[in-house]
Protein backbone atom coordinates (compact mmCIF):
# COMPACT_ATOMS: atom_id res chain seq x y z
CA UNK A 1 0.00 0.00 0.00
CA UNK A 2 1.31 3.32 -0.48
CA UNK A 3 1.00 6.25 1.08
CA UNK A 4 -2.50 7.75 1.69
CA UNK A 5 -2.57 10.61 -0.68
CA UNK A 6 -1.70 8.17 -3.65
CA UNK A 7 -4.43 5.69 -2.34
CA UNK A 8 -7.04 8.23 -2.17
CA UNK A 9 -6.51 9.31 -5.56
CA UNK A 10 -6.55 5.80 -7.06
CA UNK A 11 -9.75 5.47 -5.28
CA UNK A 12 -10.97 8.39 -6.75
CA UNK A 13 -10.24 7.48 -9.91
CA UNK A 14 -11.49 3.96 -9.99
CA UNK A 15 -14.99 4.78 -8.15
CA UNK A 16 -17.92 4.43 -10.03
CA UNK A 17 -19.53 7.74 -8.67
CA UNK A 18 -20.85 11.21 -9.99
CA UNK A 19 -18.46 13.81 -10.52
CA UNK A 20 -20.12 15.72 -7.94
CA UNK A 21 -19.96 13.09 -5.35
CA UNK A 22 -15.88 12.28 -6.52
CA UNK A 23 -15.31 16.23 -5.21
CA UNK A 24 -17.07 15.97 -2.35
CA UNK A 25 -15.20 13.00 -0.87
CA UNK A 26 -12.10 14.63 -1.62
CA UNK A 27 -12.77 17.53 -0.02
CA UNK A 28 -13.87 15.33 3.18
CA UNK A 29 -10.87 12.84 2.78
CA UNK A 30 -7.98 16.14 2.77
CA UNK A 31 -9.46 17.31 5.44
CA UNK A 32 -9.16 13.71 7.06
CA UNK A 33 -5.81 13.36 5.78
CA UNK A 34 -4.96 16.80 7.69
CA UNK A 35 -5.88 15.64 11.08
CA UNK A 36 -3.67 12.77 11.07
CA UNK A 37 -0.81 14.96 9.61
CA UNK A 38 -1.47 17.10 12.67
CA UNK A 39 -1.86 14.34 15.33
CA UNK A 40 0.71 12.31 14.20
CA UNK A 41 3.23 15.26 13.51
CA UNK A 42 3.71 13.64 9.83
CA UNK A 43 4.49 14.73 6.86
CA UNK A 44 1.25 14.89 4.70
CA UNK A 45 3.31 12.75 1.69
CA UNK A 46 4.70 10.45 4.49
CA UNK A 47 1.45 9.76 5.73
CA UNK A 48 0.50 6.02 5.25
CA UNK A 49 -2.83 3.71 6.93
CA UNK A 50 -0.43 0.70 7.92
CA UNK A 51 1.95 3.26 9.67
CA UNK A 52 -0.18 5.52 12.42
CA UNK A 53 0.98 4.20 15.53
CA UNK A 54 4.37 4.56 16.63
CA UNK A 55 5.11 1.56 19.43
CA UNK A 56 8.47 2.07 21.27
CA UNK A 57 9.89 -0.35 24.07
CA UNK A 58 9.85 0.92 28.02
CA UNK A 59 13.51 2.16 27.15
CA UNK A 60 11.74 4.39 24.35
CA UNK A 61 13.51 2.79 21.57
CA UNK A 62 11.42 2.23 18.31
CA UNK A 63 9.63 -1.15 18.01
CA UNK A 64 6.65 -1.42 14.65
CA UNK A 65 4.22 0.45 13.52
CA UNK A 66 0.47 -0.46 14.18
CA UNK A 67 -2.29 0.39 11.46
CA UNK A 68 -5.05 3.58 11.56
CA UNK A 69 -7.92 1.73 13.80
CA UNK A 70 -11.62 2.22 14.16
CA UNK A 71 -11.48 4.57 17.00
CA UNK A 72 -9.34 7.36 15.21
CA UNK A 73 -12.19 7.64 12.81
CA UNK A 74 -14.43 7.52 15.76
CA UNK A 75 -12.22 10.49 17.57
CA UNK A 76 -11.96 12.36 14.79
CA UNK A 77 -15.69 12.97 14.04
CA UNK A 78 -16.47 13.50 17.84
CA UNK A 79 -13.79 16.37 18.01
CA UNK A 80 -15.97 17.80 15.04
CA UNK A 81 -19.73 17.48 16.13
CA UNK A 82 -19.82 21.61 15.62
CA UNK A 83 -19.93 21.03 12.11
CA UNK A 84 -23.29 19.68 11.98
CA UNK A 85 -25.45 16.72 11.37
CA UNK A 86 -24.80 17.12 7.03
CA UNK A 87 -20.75 17.14 7.65
CA UNK A 88 -20.33 14.50 10.35
CA UNK A 89 -22.85 12.13 7.78
CA UNK A 90 -20.85 12.89 4.86
CA UNK A 91 -17.15 12.56 6.08
CA UNK A 92 -18.66 9.34 7.57
CA UNK A 93 -19.58 8.25 4.14
CA UNK A 94 -16.57 9.22 2.23
CA UNK A 95 -14.65 6.99 5.04
CA UNK A 96 -16.89 4.08 4.19
CA UNK A 97 -16.30 3.92 0.09
CA UNK A 98 -12.38 4.74 0.80
CA UNK A 99 -12.22 1.93 3.04
CA UNK A 100 -14.53 -0.44 1.17
CA UNK A 101 -12.36 -0.14 -1.90
CA UNK A 102 -9.03 -0.68 0.60
CA UNK A 103 -10.43 -3.67 1.69
CA UNK A 104 -11.22 -4.99 -1.67
CA UNK A 105 -7.89 -3.94 -3.00
CA UNK A 106 -5.77 -4.86 -0.21
CA UNK A 107 -7.86 -6.69 1.95
CA UNK A 108 -7.83 -3.98 4.26
CA UNK A 109 -9.93 -3.87 7.34
CA UNK A 110 -12.85 -2.09 7.37
CA UNK A 111 -12.56 0.19 10.05
CA UNK A 112 -15.75 1.70 9.38
CA UNK A 113 -18.02 -0.84 9.93
CA UNK A 114 -16.61 -1.12 13.75
CA UNK A 115 -16.71 2.62 14.44
CA UNK A 116 -18.98 3.45 16.77
CA UNK A 117 -19.97 6.78 16.47
CA UNK A 118 -23.29 7.69 14.24
CA UNK A 119 -23.76 10.60 13.13
CA UNK A 120 -27.49 10.28 13.14
CA UNK A 121 -27.35 11.01 17.12
CA UNK A 122 -26.27 14.72 15.62
CA UNK A 123 -29.16 15.42 13.54
CA UNK A 124 -31.40 18.02 14.47
CA UNK A 125 -35.08 17.69 14.75
CA UNK A 126 -36.62 19.15 11.53
CA UNK A 127 -39.70 21.33 11.61
CA UNK A 128 -42.91 19.82 9.86
CA UNK A 129 -42.77 20.88 6.32
CA UNK A 130 -45.30 24.16 6.41
CA UNK A 131 -48.53 24.05 3.81
CA UNK A 132 -51.14 26.51 2.96
CA UNK A 133 -54.54 26.01 3.75
CA UNK A 134 -57.53 26.99 1.38
CA UNK A 135 -58.41 29.80 3.34
CA UNK A 136 -54.72 30.62 3.42
CA UNK A 137 -54.36 29.87 -0.51
CA UNK A 138 -57.09 32.71 -0.94
CA UNK A 139 -55.59 35.19 1.49
CA UNK A 140 -52.44 34.97 -0.61
CA UNK A 141 -53.75 35.16 -3.81
CA UNK A 142 -55.78 38.00 -2.99
CA UNK A 143 -52.34 39.72 -1.49
CA UNK A 144 -50.62 39.11 -4.68
CA UNK A 145 -53.21 40.53 -6.90
CA UNK A 146 -53.11 43.59 -4.64
CA UNK A 147 -49.51 44.12 -4.43
CA UNK A 148 -48.18 42.85 -7.02
CA UNK A 149 -45.91 45.01 -9.93
CA UNK A 150 -46.94 42.49 -12.74
CA UNK A 151 -50.05 40.88 -11.94
CA UNK A 152 -50.69 38.52 -15.31
CA UNK A 153 -47.12 36.47 -15.06
CA UNK A 154 -47.39 36.39 -10.72
CA UNK A 155 -51.08 35.42 -10.84
CA UNK A 156 -50.22 32.58 -14.11
CA UNK A 157 -46.87 31.57 -12.05
CA UNK A 158 -48.46 30.97 -8.79
CA UNK A 159 -51.72 29.49 -9.96
CA UNK A 160 -49.65 27.33 -12.07
CA UNK A 161 -47.48 26.13 -9.23
CA UNK A 162 -50.73 25.75 -6.95
CA UNK A 163 -53.22 23.86 -9.38
CA UNK A 164 -50.29 21.30 -11.05
CA UNK A 165 -48.24 20.83 -7.90
CA UNK A 166 -44.99 20.75 -10.19
CA UNK A 167 -41.65 21.43 -9.10
CA UNK A 168 -40.27 25.55 -9.40
CA UNK A 169 -37.59 24.47 -11.21
CA UNK A 170 -40.31 22.63 -13.79
CA UNK A 171 -42.36 26.04 -13.67
CA UNK A 172 -39.25 28.04 -14.59
CA UNK A 173 -37.78 26.19 -17.89
CA UNK A 174 -40.54 26.00 -19.30
CA UNK A 175 -40.64 26.97 -22.62
CA UNK A 176 -43.39 28.59 -24.94
CA UNK A 177 -43.28 25.71 -27.09
CA UNK A 178 -43.46 22.59 -24.01
CA UNK A 179 -47.47 24.18 -23.82
CA UNK A 180 -50.73 22.90 -25.80
CA UNK A 181 -53.14 25.69 -24.96
CA UNK A 182 -55.28 23.79 -26.76
CA UNK A 183 -55.58 20.83 -24.62
CA UNK A 184 -54.65 22.09 -21.61
CA UNK A 185 -51.49 20.50 -21.42
CA UNK A 186 -47.65 20.90 -20.58
CA UNK A 187 -45.01 18.52 -21.61
CA UNK A 188 -41.84 18.68 -18.85
CA UNK A 189 -38.66 18.23 -20.60
CA UNK A 190 -36.58 19.18 -17.57
CA UNK A 191 -37.62 17.06 -14.51
CA UNK A 192 -35.36 15.94 -11.25
CA UNK A 193 -36.39 12.60 -12.25
CA UNK A 194 -34.33 13.19 -15.68
CA UNK A 195 -38.15 11.68 -16.59
CA UNK A 196 -40.17 13.84 -19.25
CA UNK A 197 -43.93 13.75 -18.25
CA UNK A 198 -47.22 15.15 -19.20
CA UNK A 199 -48.98 17.65 -16.73
CA UNK A 200 -52.52 18.30 -17.71
CA UNK A 201 -53.90 21.75 -16.64
CA UNK A 202 -57.07 22.76 -15.35
CA UNK A 203 -59.96 23.38 -18.42
CA UNK A 204 -59.65 26.60 -20.19
CA UNK A 205 -55.95 27.32 -18.54
CA UNK A 206 -54.15 26.94 -21.48
CA UNK A 207 -56.55 29.58 -23.37
CA UNK A 208 -54.76 32.22 -19.78
CA UNK A 209 -51.49 31.13 -20.94
CA UNK A 210 -52.20 31.76 -24.64
CA UNK A 211 -53.59 35.19 -23.95
CA UNK A 212 -50.38 35.82 -21.83
CA UNK A 213 -48.01 34.77 -24.36
CA UNK A 214 -49.73 36.63 -27.20
CA UNK A 215 -49.78 39.86 -24.95
CA UNK A 216 -45.88 39.77 -24.33
CA UNK A 217 -45.14 39.02 -27.53
CA UNK A 218 -43.56 35.55 -26.69
CA UNK A 219 -42.13 33.38 -29.16
CA UNK A 220 -41.58 29.56 -29.10
CA UNK A 221 -38.05 29.34 -27.95
CA UNK A 222 -38.96 31.99 -25.00
CA UNK A 223 -39.31 31.05 -21.49
CA UNK A 224 -42.48 31.00 -20.25
CA UNK A 225 -41.68 33.01 -16.88
CA UNK A 226 -38.82 35.91 -17.57
CA UNK A 227 -38.48 39.38 -16.16
CA UNK A 228 -39.23 42.31 -18.23
CA UNK A 229 -35.42 41.96 -19.61
CA UNK A 230 -36.82 38.34 -21.20
CA UNK A 231 -34.19 36.71 -18.54
CA UNK A 232 -35.43 33.67 -16.90
CA UNK A 233 -37.21 34.22 -13.47
CA UNK A 234 -35.05 32.51 -11.01
CA UNK A 235 -35.61 30.68 -7.71
CA UNK A 236 -34.62 33.14 -5.48
CA UNK A 237 -36.40 36.18 -7.04
CA UNK A 238 -39.73 33.45 -6.88
CA UNK A 239 -39.11 32.78 -3.41
CA UNK A 240 -39.09 36.46 -2.42
CA UNK A 241 -41.98 37.16 -4.28
CA UNK A 242 -44.16 34.54 -1.81
CA UNK A 243 -42.50 35.28 1.00
CA UNK A 244 -43.92 39.11 0.27
CA UNK A 245 -46.86 38.51 -0.73
CA UNK A 246 -47.61 35.95 2.36
CA UNK A 247 -45.74 39.13 4.63
CA UNK A 248 -48.47 41.45 3.38
CA UNK A 249 -51.42 39.28 4.06
CA UNK A 250 -49.99 38.65 7.43
CA UNK A 251 -49.53 34.84 6.89
CA UNK A 252 -46.31 32.52 8.15
CA UNK A 253 -43.85 32.26 5.22
CA UNK A 254 -43.43 29.08 3.29
CA UNK A 255 -41.02 27.44 1.11
CA UNK A 256 -41.75 27.27 -2.74
CA UNK A 257 -41.41 22.75 -1.99
CA UNK A 258 -44.30 24.44 0.58
CA UNK A 259 -46.61 24.94 -2.88
CA UNK A 260 -45.96 21.52 -3.78
CA UNK A 261 -47.03 20.16 -0.43
CA UNK A 262 -49.93 21.96 -0.20
CA UNK A 263 -51.02 20.63 -3.49
CA UNK A 264 -51.18 17.04 -2.77
CA UNK A 265 -52.87 17.27 0.86
CA UNK A 266 -55.53 19.39 -0.82
CA UNK A 267 -56.05 16.91 -3.85
CA UNK A 268 -56.12 13.77 -0.84
CA UNK A 269 -58.49 15.99 1.31
CA UNK A 270 -60.75 16.28 -1.84
CA UNK A 271 -61.06 12.42 -2.32
CA UNK A 272 -58.07 11.88 -4.70
CA UNK A 273 -56.19 8.53 -4.39
CA UNK A 274 -52.39 8.13 -3.51
CA UNK A 275 -51.74 6.67 -6.77
CA UNK A 276 -53.51 9.52 -8.83
CA UNK A 277 -51.65 11.86 -6.97
CA UNK A 278 -48.30 10.15 -7.76
CA UNK A 279 -48.73 10.41 -11.42
CA UNK A 280 -49.04 14.04 -10.91
CA UNK A 281 -46.01 14.80 -8.98
CA UNK A 282 -43.81 12.42 -11.30
CA UNK A 283 -42.88 10.28 -8.16
CA UNK A 284 -41.53 6.94 -9.36
CA UNK A 285 -42.38 5.95 -5.35
CA UNK A 286 -45.58 5.38 -3.97
CA UNK A 287 -43.55 5.99 -0.46
CA UNK A 288 -42.19 9.56 -1.76
CA UNK A 289 -46.09 10.62 -2.48
CA UNK A 290 -47.06 9.88 1.55
CA UNK A 291 -44.60 12.05 2.60
CA UNK A 292 -46.65 14.79 0.82
CA UNK A 293 -49.92 14.20 2.22
CA UNK A 294 -50.09 15.92 5.60
CA UNK A 295 -52.49 15.32 8.27
CA UNK A 296 -54.21 18.37 10.13
CA UNK A 297 -52.10 17.95 13.38
CA UNK A 298 -48.91 18.63 11.15
CA UNK A 299 -50.52 21.06 9.62
CA UNK A 300 -51.53 22.99 12.35
CA UNK A 301 -48.14 22.88 14.25
CA UNK A 302 -47.20 26.03 15.65
CA UNK A 303 -50.74 27.58 14.88
CA UNK A 304 -52.16 29.00 17.82
CA UNK A 305 -55.86 30.32 17.44
CA UNK A 306 -57.21 33.24 19.44
CA UNK A 307 -60.57 31.91 20.45
CA UNK A 308 -58.76 28.23 21.79
CA UNK A 309 -56.52 29.98 24.15
CA UNK A 310 -59.15 31.60 25.68
CA UNK A 311 -60.98 28.36 26.01
CA UNK A 312 -58.28 26.68 27.66
CA UNK A 313 -57.67 29.39 29.98
CA UNK A 314 -60.84 29.36 31.38
CA UNK A 315 -60.74 25.81 31.91
CA UNK A 316 -57.77 25.73 33.58
CA UNK A 317 -58.72 28.17 35.87
CA UNK A 318 -62.28 26.24 36.50
CA UNK A 319 -59.66 22.92 37.19
CA UNK A 320 -57.39 25.19 39.70
CA UNK A 321 -60.58 26.03 41.28
CA UNK A 322 -61.82 22.53 41.74
CA UNK A 323 -58.22 21.46 43.12
CA UNK A 324 -58.78 24.11 46.10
Amino acid sequence: MDNIQMEIDRFIISAKLSHTTKQRYCKYLDEFTKYLSYLTNTNLEDLHYERIYRIHSQSGAFLCYKPIDAYLLDKYLTTHIEKGYNWLRLSKSAMSSLFNYLHRRYDFPNLVKKMTFNPKDYRTVKRPQRILSRREILLFLQSLIKHSKDLKRDVLLFSLLLSTGMRISEALNLKVSHVNCTDDAVFLTKTKTKVQRMVMLRDSFGLAINEYVRVNRLSDNDYLFSTQGNRQFTRVEVQTLLNNFLMMSGLEPINLHGLRHSFATLMFESGSELLVIQQLLGHSALGSTKTYVHPNYIRNYGVEIKENQTVYRIAKDLLMESDK
